[in-house]
């Protein structure tokens, strides 16, 4: 291996480390997604089987809660896309859910196949890139005998 060949496979490691990161960060940002739905589909589903008038306690964010009484466990709102939102009903919201964190499932089982492939050309590209180190390394050796 010539030490251009080299040098452009290294280049092409850099490139596939790049997005192997950045691969990640999207598998980590949709993880966080799944779990969010996951907690809001649960949530929902207790929610309707909870008895009116019963007191709860509801998130509110920075591990804080607020208490409140169940005044309807058949209605909710939802936001459906693009900071809407809309009443619905717990079953059909729910339906929303999970209908929605078996396409976030899709795409993680699809991003994780790309991490796999990219990964494999990462091992690759280390193995070509350390033999054609060796090989450099082996003909300076040679020709500084000489």
């Amino acid at each position: 291996m010539e030490e251009s060949d080299l040098q452009q496979t290294i280049a092409a490691l850099e490139t596939s480390r790049a997005q192997l990161t950045a691969l990640a960060r999207q598998e980590e940002m949709l993880r966080v997604s799944l779990e969010e739905y996951a907690r809001a589909r649960e949530t929902m589903v207790r929610y309707a089987e909870t008895p009116i008038g019963t007191e709860i306690l509801v998130p509110i964010g920075a591990n804080s809660f607020l208490f409140a009484n169940v005044a309807d466990a058949e209605k909710c709102i939802v936001g459906i896309g693009s900071e809407v939102a809309l009443e619905d009903t717990l079953e059909r919201a729910t339906d929303r859910l999970d209908h929605r964190i078996k396409q976030l499932q899709e795409v993680e089982e699809e991003l994780i196949k790309r991490i796999s492939e990219l990964e494999d050309r990462v091992n690759s590209y280390t193995v070509a890139v350390q033999r054609g180190y060796d090989r450099l390394q082996a003909q300076r050796g040679e020709e500084a005998g000489v």
